[in-house]
């Protein structure tokens, strides 16, 4: 029986700036203070929760730092328990300043590191951003194994639908069973195979080949069509 499935490889060529460059556009250093109470004697619990306070507070002043009129912080509301529930997902890295253990609580300060091109995607992917502050880096999108011309077109209308993240597509070569793209993505480029893969419609493998070549092999699931 014919295989139902199609496999799409889509290698993602990135058009980095100097590392430089990317390290003071991309990451903020941010101070904050965290504390959390010391119940049933946990010390070790109440330390791992200030720190975690900590980090959470810092998520949120680098939103506070991006989000540009009052419509945007009342759609951040909306959408806030996401990100700080991701905290971990946008600290690079993070270094214990001091910690004092009271008689009913354990409060520390830290320096945190945010990733903040992946947070303002993210925010535009919620909504919260138009994507216009973000950057623009151009993909090159390979979909292979193409069985239908209505694949072919659903995969066109689906980036296009996705215009917090995707400000340009250009088709760019037309093969035999396969269509190659030239796609301008808002901020951080591998939300685009995050966004493939957050569609329920494929099995995704991701690897990257030296600094600037990012491979992603999607696979369609049995049964979507």
């Amino acid at each position: 029986m014919k295989k139902c499935c199609a496999q799409i490889l889509l290698t993602v060529f990135l058009l980095w700036a100097p590392a430089g460059a990317i390290a003071q556009t991309a990451l903020l250093g941010i101070n904050v203070d965290g504390a959390a109470p010391i119940q049933n004697s946990d010390v070790a619990e109440a330390r791992e929760q200030a720190v975690r306070n900590a980090l959470e507070k810092a998520i949120s002043q680098a939103v506070d730092k991006v989000l540009d009129d009052q419509a945007a912080q009342e759609r951040y509301q909306a959408v806030r328990s996401v990100v700080i529930g991701s905290s971990d997902k946008y600290i690079n890295h993070y270094r214990l300043l001091s910690e004092n253990r009271g008689a009913e609580d354990y409060s520390v300060s830290i320096n945190a590191v945010v990733l903040m091109s992946l947070l303002k995607t993210d925010l535009a992917g919620l909504g919260v951003l138009s994507g216009e502050g973000l950057g623009v880096t151009t993909v090159r999108v390979f979909h292979r194994n193409l069985e239908t011309y209505s694949r072919y077109e659903a995969f066109c209308k689906y980036l296009q639908s996705r215009s917090r993240l995707v400000k340009q597509l250009r088709p760019w070569r037309l093969e035999w069973r396969q269509a190659v793209f030239e796609v301008q993505v808002f901020g951080d480029p591998a939300a685009l195979a995050n966004e493939l893969a957050q569609t329920g419609r494929y099995r995704v493998d991701v690897s990257r080949k030296e600094d600037r070549i990012m491979e992603i092999f999607l696979e369609d699931k049995e049964g979507v069509k």
